[in-house]
């Protein structure tokens, strides 16, 4: 087993830059003998701009997606049939038809693991890399992008799109924000229903203050007015940052448009599903197309699916995320990829 940092990690702790010099000198003989031009070529290569990061909070099975084990004996595989995709020895489960046709367009990483016991302890580990304890938490992925490449425009570098932070019935998952960085790189939050109607919880302190709602010049001006009195009613002396950055967004037309679902046709629309999570995705590729550089975009804030007045992560027995998943992922790799990527080859 080849061990990178001072120990065989799981995660991102322990691994240092003399660790990552060491494994560079062996590349060449692990990967048959590299050239400098192999290398050249693979420098070449445009650097992603965004990243869209799909957090299935609860985890669908891999043996019900991207590894059926088809090899296996039947008490350790699952219900469904394993299909070939385009990618020679690659297999996934019969639920991502649309995905095993476009393998060559994706890449599945089956090193990423963690022994952490309970959702929230996995869930800061899936986030940032590291582990809950010893502390302090490290930051999120987004938030060291939004410390690094700052804001650019209206629009916040890090966006996280659904109904609130990621938790469990007991607590949120620590690793969700700033961390070490502080709560200046907490992320943008951002929901969006069903209907793709989209709501900033920063801005919740004044009725109708939404991307949707504000269409006009003369509504906007009209709520410009009302700011002072609700703040003063409330005894607040000066904004709340977040709150600025969030009314800032209706203020500029390119960030309200970007947030606007109704300019999508309904047709691809009804593609990515009339769902929140499939409205969610197709509200990132939109802000993918505005220049944010990070959006997560959460299935759900509770990971548990009997949660009460939840909405029905994915650490559950009924089956019941597998058509909403599917449906979002077969459609948003070819809409995505012509659009932000290039065109499809």
């Amino acid at each position: 087993m080849f061990d990178v940092g001072n120990f065989r990690a799981k995660t991102c702790e322990g691994v240092g830059r003399r660790s990552f010099l060491r494994a560079g000198a062996a590349l060449p003989w692990m990967l048959g003998g590299l050239t400098a031009d192999n290398v050249a070529r693979a420098a070449a290569v445009t650097r992603a701009k965004s990243v869209i990061f799909v957090w299935l909070w609860g985890a669908p099975s891999h043996i019900d997606t991207f590894d059926p084990k088809p090899d296996a004996p039947m008490e350790y595989r699952g219900p469904f049939t394993p299909i070939p995709t385009r990618t020679p020895g690659l297999m996934v489960s019969e639920l991502l038809p649309r995905l095993a046709a476009r393998s060559h367009k994706y890449t599945v990483v089956r090193s990423h693991i963690t022994s952490e016991p309970g959702h929230p302890d996995a869930g800061t580990v899936g986030l940032t890399g590291f582990k809950e304890k010893p502390e302090p938490v490290h930051p999120n992925f987004g938030s060291i992008i939004s410390k690094y490449r700052g804001h650019r425009g209206s629009l916040p570098p890090f966006v996280s799109v659904g109904r609130g932070i990621p938790r469990d019935v007991v607590r949120k998952v620590d690793g969700y924000g700033g961390g070490t960085l502080g709560k200046t790189f907490d992320p943008f939050m951002v929901s969006c229903s069903d209907l793709g109607e989209v709501e900033i919880p920063a801005l919740q302190l004044l009725d109708g203050l939404t991307p949707n709602r504000v269409s006009d010049r003369r509504a906007l001006l009209s709520l410009v007015d009302e700011v002072p009195r609700q703040l003063e009613a409330l005894g607040i002396d000066e904004w709340d940052r977040t709150f600025q950055r969030a009314y800032g967004l209706l203020t500029t037309p390119a960030a309200r448009a970007a947030f606007d679902l109704t300019a999508e046709p309904q047709k691809l629309r009804d593609g990515y599903g009339q769902t929140t999570f499939g409205q969610s995705c197709l509200l990132a590729r939109r802000l993918v197309e505005a220049g944010l550089p990070y959006i997560q975009v959460n299935w759900s804030e509770y990971v548990e699916s009997i949660t009460p007045n939840c909405d029905f992560g994915w650490d559950t027995q009924l089956g019941h995320a597998h058509l909403q998943f599917r449906a979002v992922a077969g459609h948003a790799l070819p809409d995505l990829r012509p659009r932000v990527l290039g065109a499809v080859g």
